[in-house]
C-alpha cells in the first residue's frame, strides 16, 4: 500500500481536507464533555485516525474510536466509497463523523427490551438514539444528526400528520414482520409506502 500511487494521492487528499485533524478533534472533545456531563462515570475513548483505501468507516467501542478519514472526504473528493448510493455518500462528509460516532455510542446507553420486536420498538430505539445525539451534540444541525438534507427534513416535519395518519390507519406499531418493518425503519433513498 505504501508504493501505491492511487494511496499517495488518497492520502494527500486526507491531509488536504483534514489537515491536523484539530477541527474534528474539537468537536469530538465538545461530545465528550457533554457525555461527561449526562454520565460523569463514563470513560473518554482513544481515539484513531487512518486510511483504510475505502475499507472501513467507523470502529466504536468503549475503549477505542477508529475513523476511516477516506470515507469522509465529501461529495468533492477525487475519492468515494464505492457501491453506495448518494443518499448514503451524502452523509459521508467531514461534518458528518462526529454524528455518525455519537449515534453509534448511543447504542451503549439505549436500554431495548429485546423480546419487544414491534415496529414501534424500533421506532423507539431509533428516536431515543437521535434525542441522545441532539443532546450530546447541541450545536449540530438536526438534518446533520438524521442524515436527511435540510429540505428533506422540512418536508417530513410539514408532512408528519400524513406519515402518523399512514401508521394509525395501516395498523403498522405493532407489526413484528421484519421484512415489513424493514420498509419504514432501514436506511433507504425514500419509503414509497
Amino acid at each position: 500500500m505504501v508504493r501505491d500511487t492511487a494511496m499517495y494521492d488518497l492520502y494527500q487528499e486526507v491531509q488536504r481536507i483534514f489537515g491536523d485533524f484539530t477541527t474534528i478533534q474539537k468537536q469530538l472533545e465538545q461530545a465528550f464533555q457533554y457525555l461527561r456531563y449526562y454520565y460523569p462515570n463514563v470513560g473518554v475513548p482513544r481515539v484513531v485516525t487512518f486510511i483504510t483505501g475505502m475499507g472501513s468507516d467507523l470502529y466504536v467501542s468503549n475503549n477505542l474510536i477508529v475513523i476511516g478519514l477516506d470515507f469522509f472526504l465529501g461529495d468533492k473528493a477525487q475519492y468515494k466509497p464505492a457501491n453506495l448510493p448518494e443518499y448514503i455518500l451524502r452523509t459521508y462528509q467531514p461534518d458528518c463523523i462526529v454524528p455518525k460516532i455519537v449515534l453509534l455510542l448511543a447504542k451503549r446507553f439505549n436500554e431495548v427490551d429485546e423480546e419487544d420486536q414491534t415496529l414501534l420498538a424500533d421506532m423507539l430505539y431509533y428516536g431515543k438514539s437521535y434525542y441522545f445525539a441532539q443532546a450530546i451534540l447541541p450545536h449540530v444541525a438536526e438534518h446533520i444528526i438524521i442524515g436527511y438534507t435540510e429540505e428533506q427534513l422540512t418536508d417530513t416535519k410539514k408532512h408528519q400528520h400524513i406519515i402518523w395518519e399512514h401508521f394509525i390507519e395501516q395498523a403498522l406499531f405493532y407489526e413484528t414482520n421484519h421484512l415489513i418493518k424493514k420498509r419504514y425503519v432501514s436506511e433507504r433513498p425514500c419509503t414509497a409506502e
